[in-house]
Protein backbone atom coordinates (compact mmCIF):
# COMPACT_ATOMS: atom_id res chain seq x y z
CA UNK A 1 0.00 0.00 0.00
CA UNK A 2 2.86 2.67 0.66
CA UNK A 3 4.55 2.55 -3.05
CA UNK A 4 6.42 5.82 -3.21
CA UNK A 5 10.07 7.16 -4.27
CA UNK A 6 10.58 8.48 -1.12
CA UNK A 7 9.95 5.25 0.72
CA UNK A 8 12.18 1.82 1.32
CA UNK A 9 11.11 -0.29 -1.40
CA UNK A 10 10.77 -4.39 -0.17
CA UNK A 11 12.44 -5.70 -2.95
CA UNK A 12 11.57 -9.65 -1.39
CA UNK A 13 10.24 -11.67 1.16
CA UNK A 14 10.27 -15.04 2.26
CA UNK A 15 10.97 -17.32 5.07
CA UNK A 16 14.28 -19.29 6.42
CA UNK A 17 14.34 -21.78 9.05
CA UNK A 18 11.01 -20.34 10.30
CA UNK A 19 11.94 -16.78 10.26
CA UNK A 20 10.18 -13.90 8.42
CA UNK A 21 12.29 -11.91 5.98
CA UNK A 22 12.43 -8.57 4.19
CA UNK A 23 14.89 -7.48 1.36
CA UNK A 24 15.14 -4.06 1.16
CA UNK A 25 16.29 -1.35 -1.65
CA UNK A 26 20.00 -0.77 -0.65
CA UNK A 27 20.43 2.89 0.21
CA UNK A 28 24.05 3.95 0.13
CA UNK A 29 24.11 7.34 1.61
CA UNK A 30 23.78 6.78 5.22
CA UNK A 31 21.42 7.45 7.48
CA UNK A 32 20.75 11.58 8.79
CA UNK A 33 21.46 10.42 11.84
CA UNK A 34 25.53 9.19 10.68
CA UNK A 35 25.28 12.64 8.97
CA UNK A 36 24.64 14.69 12.14
CA UNK A 37 27.16 12.15 14.04
CA UNK A 38 29.74 13.08 11.28
CA UNK A 39 29.01 16.89 11.67
CA UNK A 40 30.00 16.42 14.92
CA UNK A 41 26.36 17.34 16.12
CA UNK A 42 27.28 20.47 14.37
CA UNK A 43 24.02 22.23 12.38
CA UNK A 44 23.56 21.17 8.90
CA UNK A 45 23.63 23.43 5.64
CA UNK A 46 20.32 24.96 5.28
CA UNK A 47 20.47 24.10 1.14
CA UNK A 48 20.87 20.44 2.14
CA UNK A 49 18.45 20.63 4.54
CA UNK A 50 15.30 22.08 3.12
CA UNK A 51 15.27 19.74 0.38
CA UNK A 52 15.44 17.08 2.93
CA UNK A 53 12.34 18.36 5.14
CA UNK A 54 10.45 18.78 1.73
CA UNK A 55 10.95 15.20 0.75
CA UNK A 56 10.26 14.21 4.21
CA UNK A 57 7.14 16.31 4.75
CA UNK A 58 5.83 14.97 1.13
CA UNK A 59 6.29 11.20 1.98
CA UNK A 60 4.87 11.71 5.61
CA UNK A 61 1.49 13.34 3.52
CA UNK A 62 1.50 10.56 0.84
CA UNK A 63 1.64 8.11 3.94
CA UNK A 64 -0.77 9.66 6.19
CA UNK A 65 -2.92 10.23 3.11
CA UNK A 66 -3.19 6.12 3.20
CA UNK A 67 -4.50 6.04 6.82
CA UNK A 68 -0.67 5.46 8.23
CA UNK A 69 1.30 6.99 11.05
CA UNK A 70 5.17 6.31 11.02
CA UNK A 71 5.23 6.94 14.62
CA UNK A 72 9.02 6.67 14.82
CA UNK A 73 10.31 9.13 12.43
CA UNK A 74 14.22 9.94 13.56
CA UNK A 75 17.38 10.39 12.02
CA UNK A 76 17.95 7.08 11.93
CA UNK A 77 14.83 6.28 9.87
CA UNK A 78 15.32 8.41 7.19
CA UNK A 79 18.44 7.60 4.81
CA UNK A 80 19.78 8.80 1.67
CA UNK A 81 20.81 7.28 -1.61
CA UNK A 82 23.86 7.43 -3.38
CA UNK A 83 22.86 11.02 -4.75
CA UNK A 84 21.49 12.36 -1.74
CA UNK A 85 17.86 11.89 -1.74
CA UNK A 86 15.94 11.15 1.20
CA UNK A 87 13.88 7.58 1.78
CA UNK A 88 11.87 7.08 4.65
CA UNK A 89 12.21 3.64 6.29
CA UNK A 90 11.35 1.60 9.29
CA UNK A 91 7.54 1.03 9.21
CA UNK A 92 7.73 -1.55 11.95
CA UNK A 93 5.88 0.44 14.65
CA UNK A 94 3.62 1.93 11.74
CA UNK A 95 -0.18 1.58 12.50
CA UNK A 96 -3.35 2.49 11.01
CA UNK A 97 -4.76 5.71 12.19
CA UNK A 98 -7.81 4.37 12.91
CA UNK A 99 -7.10 1.24 14.43
CA UNK A 100 -6.60 0.00 17.81
CA UNK A 101 -3.78 -2.50 17.78
CA UNK A 102 -1.56 -0.84 20.05
CA UNK A 103 -2.94 -0.89 23.95
CA UNK A 104 -3.67 2.50 25.71
CA UNK A 105 -0.96 3.16 27.62
CA UNK A 106 1.82 1.36 25.66
CA UNK A 107 4.25 3.94 24.86
CA UNK A 108 5.81 3.09 20.98
CA UNK A 109 8.73 5.21 19.32
CA UNK A 110 11.97 6.99 20.10
CA UNK A 111 11.64 9.06 23.19
CA UNK A 112 13.61 12.55 21.56
CA UNK A 113 11.05 13.04 18.88
CA UNK A 114 7.93 11.65 20.35
CA UNK A 115 4.83 14.40 20.35
CA UNK A 116 3.30 14.96 23.73
CA UNK A 117 0.32 12.74 22.62
CA UNK A 118 2.61 10.14 21.92
CA UNK A 119 4.57 10.45 24.87
CA UNK A 120 1.19 10.24 26.91
CA UNK A 121 0.15 6.97 24.30
CA UNK A 122 -3.02 8.55 23.47
CA UNK A 123 -5.36 6.52 21.54
CA UNK A 124 -6.04 9.42 19.32
CA UNK A 125 -2.85 9.11 17.42
CA UNK A 126 -2.61 10.61 14.18
CA UNK A 127 -0.19 12.13 11.62
CA UNK A 128 0.14 14.55 13.55
CA UNK A 129 2.70 13.09 15.75
CA UNK A 130 4.98 12.17 12.65
CA UNK A 131 5.05 16.44 11.57
CA UNK A 132 5.93 16.67 15.41
CA UNK A 133 8.89 14.53 15.05
CA UNK A 134 9.72 15.60 11.61
CA UNK A 135 10.27 19.62 13.12
CA UNK A 136 12.67 17.64 15.81
CA UNK A 137 14.54 16.55 13.73
CA UNK A 138 14.19 19.89 11.00
CA UNK A 139 15.53 21.41 14.58
CA UNK A 140 18.36 19.27 14.98
CA UNK A 141 19.38 19.35 11.63
CA UNK A 142 20.02 23.24 11.42
CA UNK A 143 20.87 23.44 15.11
CA UNK A 144 22.69 20.96 15.71
CA UNK A 145 21.12 19.51 18.85
CA UNK A 146 17.83 18.08 19.52
CA UNK A 147 15.37 20.66 21.26
CA UNK A 148 14.46 18.35 24.23
CA UNK A 149 18.39 17.22 25.34
CA UNK A 150 19.26 14.64 28.04
CA UNK A 151 19.63 11.21 28.32
CA UNK A 152 17.20 10.58 31.82
CA UNK A 153 14.17 9.79 29.29
CA UNK A 154 11.77 9.91 32.05
CA UNK A 155 12.61 13.86 32.41
CA UNK A 156 12.83 14.33 28.43
CA UNK A 157 9.14 12.78 28.44
CA UNK A 158 7.96 14.98 31.20
CA UNK A 159 9.46 17.81 29.15
CA UNK A 160 7.81 17.37 25.97
CA UNK A 161 4.16 16.73 27.79
CA UNK A 162 4.74 19.66 30.52
CA UNK A 163 6.82 22.08 28.47
CA UNK A 164 8.82 24.46 28.38
CA UNK A 165 8.28 24.31 25.06
CA UNK A 166 11.35 26.56 22.73
CA UNK A 167 9.33 29.79 22.07
CA UNK A 168 10.03 32.22 18.95
CA UNK A 169 12.57 34.47 21.11
CA UNK A 170 14.95 31.78 21.27
CA UNK A 171 15.25 30.95 17.40
CA UNK A 172 15.18 34.42 16.96
CA UNK A 173 18.24 35.37 14.86
CA UNK A 174 19.44 31.93 14.69
CA UNK A 175 17.28 30.88 11.56
CA UNK A 176 15.69 32.59 8.64
CA UNK A 177 12.16 33.61 9.56
CA UNK A 178 10.46 31.91 7.63
CA UNK A 179 12.17 28.40 8.95
CA UNK A 180 11.46 29.62 12.57
CA UNK A 181 7.58 29.43 11.48
CA UNK A 182 7.69 26.37 10.05
CA UNK A 183 9.64 25.03 13.36
CA UNK A 184 7.63 26.58 16.10
CA UNK A 185 4.61 25.48 13.85
CA UNK A 186 5.70 21.65 13.80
Amino acid sequence: RLEHPSIVRILAQGTHEEIPFFVLQYLGGGSLESRLRAAGGGPRDLDAVVPWLRTITDTLDFVHGRGVVHRDVKPANVFLDAGGEVTLVDFGIAKLADSNMTRTGTVVGTVHYMAPEQVRASRALDGRADLWSAAVILYELLLGRKPVPGDDLTSVMYRIVDGPLLGASRLEGLLPVRLARILLRG
